[in-house]
């Protein structure tokens, strides 16, 4: 029986920086945790604010830059979204993961 895509997801997550998921049962942790990241992973057939991002990522590849979606609950901290590859080059270029730990 294959793993649930869910599964796979946060293994490669927790792969990608050194780490392993974090596996508490009936106890509120995170997917993973690294030295410096706390994560959660979030699988879905679909995300609603995916679409916003498409948005950003059409104008990014007309400027050649990295795509960002800014979004915000009323009352809440405003996130930042990026794509895996650019979360890891920015990673790379600050020191914080080197490119032996990647597949």
């Amino acid at each position: 029986m294959s793993d649930k895509a869910w599964k796979v997801m946060e293994r490669k997550i927790a792969k990608l920086f050194n780490t392993n998921r974090i596996l508490e049962k009936g106890v509120e942790a995170p997917d993973i945790e690294t030295n410096i990241f706390i994560g959660e992973c979030k699988y879905r057939a679909k995300i609603g604010f995916h679409r916003y991002f498409d948005q950003a990522k059409s104008y990014s590849k007309k400027a050649g830059k990295i795509p960002l979606l800014f979004t915000q609950e009323k009352g809440k901290s405003p996130l930042v979204t990026l794509e895996l590859n650019s979360f890891i080059a920015l990673c790379r270029g600050a020191g914080v993961l080197r490119d032996e730990e990647v597949d």
